[in-house]
């Protein structure tokens, strides 16, 4: 696929993109789209699980209770002196 002089390579059977789409959103893009289109695949295939109306229905199954205000919360030492910083992501 060429998108702004670009090419991109999408492999529907490892659900690749070069340019990571896939493999980060779990989405596919409208080069996926249109090769999906092309060999004539249902598109929902082709989209994470997580996207799919099962899995909210699974996910809202339970109550959901409130959690109150953070300002109030007890938070362990341990807990809060811990950093967590956000995944080292190379395009």
């Amino acid at each position: 696929m060429k998108d702004d002089n670009k090419d991109g390579l999408v492999n529907l059977s490892e659900k690749t993109y070069n340019y990571m789409k896939f493999q980060v959103d779990q989405q596919s893009c409208r080069h996926a789209l249109a090769a999906i289109r092309y060999v004539n695949k249902p598109f929902p295939d082709f989209y994470g699980d997580c996207y799919k109306t099962t899995s909210w229905l699974e996910g809202y199954c339970e109550n959901i209770f409130p959690v109150g205000n953070p300002n109030e919360w007890t938070i362990p030492e341990d807990v809060r002196s811990k950093v967590v910083h956000p995944p080292v992501f190379h395009s």
